[in-house]
């Protein structure tokens, strides 16, 4: 979700793919924020939210609200 270095939020990606007539969206679930935000404290450096999610789905995480 990044253009030009530039962190967008979810709500002007989502303005943006709107504006450009680009269907294809993803917008991760608010658990890849969460950890992301965690993993950025504790390392001290960023990470993509894309890399965070294939990270946790790895590990073995899905995003059903099957508990």
């Amino acid at each position: 979700m990044t253009q030009n270095n530039v962190k967008l939020s979810p709500l002007q990606y989502l303005y943006k793919k709107i504006r450009n007539n680009d269907t294809n969206i993803n917008l991760p679930h608010s658990d890849v924020y969460y950890v992301r935000a965690a993993c950025e404290a504790r390392y001290g450096r960023s990470f993509s939210l894309a890399h965070v999610e294939k990270i946790m789905r790895e590990e073995g995480w899905t995003d059903s609200n099957d508990g």
